[in-house]
């Protein structure tokens, strides 16, 4: 069976497994947990789908993965071919990330780098041919987002693309990630005094309207791509209509069907650079 076709990557490197789970149980994460442990096959059973719609070969495309966490969708990205750098600005987030890379085998093609939210990207301009951003940019602090959208389309070269999936869309009464009700409709002030504070999304004009230069695949194509990899996913026939029907309210509004989803999702191609 191909690794393309396999539902699980297997691991491949016992020992940095083992470093892998004794980092994570002294950061107080649980490697069981399948947010941890378990991401990547959590990622491989969706965004490989996103990129295999968009991008039939990865092999020689150049990825950044903004904000990438314990390193999930790198790993999958260098398993279908690609050449992946990852940034955080977690420094335990970025040690389990090394180590996950190991323990699946993709050093080769994968690495990452600790960054500050305050500086830019160390890269070169028009350097990637792709910029995924996967459950992150609302965990971006406000003050922070402009330069970090700018930098995100400063470092991407024209023709290239970016994913934006699993973003916490702030126009759902629930936020995801949390699962709090209402917490998305507070004003930020009131939430960050909330006991235990209350996380919440982002609207998806608030990332829309720093990339005017961009063509977002999802609305040109009326869905199509979208829900074709729904199906992949594997939902039910019953949600498929529902999305054609969200799909087809979208485009009357002028949007794509990624403003209608709890987690807001937009592939989005750089068709020229910014006027200055």
């Amino acid at each position: 069976m191909s690794v393309k076709s396999n539902p699980r990557i297997p691991i491949l490197d016992e020992v940095a497994d083992q470093d892998f789970h004794d980092t994570a149980i002294g950061c107080g994460l649980d490697p069981g947990n399948r947010w941890i442990g378990g991401y990547v096959n959590v990622e491989w059973a969706r965004l490989r789908h996103i990129l295999q719609e968009h991008f039939p070969c990865l092999e020689g495309l150049r990825i950044l993965e903004f904000g990438c966490n314990i390193g999930a969708s790198a790993i999958v990205a260098a398993k279908l071919g690609g050449r992946v750098v990852g940034v955080d600005v977690d420094e335990t987030l970025i040690r389990l990330a090394r180590l996950n890379i190991k323990r699946y085998g993709v050093q080769r093609l994968a690495d990452v780098e600790h960054i500050r939210p305050e500086r830019p990207l160390p890269f070169g301009s028009e350097s990637f041919d792709i910029v995924m951003a996967n459950s992150v940019f609302e965990y971006v602090a406000p003050p922070y987002r402009k330069a970090a959208f700018h930098e995100i389309d400063r470092i991407l070269k024209v023709g290239g693309t970016i994913i934006v999936t699993g973003t916490s869309n702030r126009l759902w009464p629930k936020e995801v990630h949390s699962g709090k009700w209402f917490s998305n409709y507070m004003s930020r002030s009131y939430a960050n005094r909330t006991r235990g504070g209350s996380p919440q999304g982002i609207f998806p004009w608030e990332i829309l309207r720093h990339f005017p230069n961009y063509i977002n695949l999802d609305k040109a194509d009326h869905g199509r791509s979208f829900i074709s990899i729904r199906k992949m996913f594997g939902d039910s026939k019953f949600k498929i209509v529902l999305l054609r029907f969200a799909s087809v309210c979208a485009l009357l509004t002028g949007q794509s069907i990624g403003v209608f989803a709890s987690n807001y999702s937009a592939v989005l191609r750089k068709k020229s650079r910014k006027a200055p």
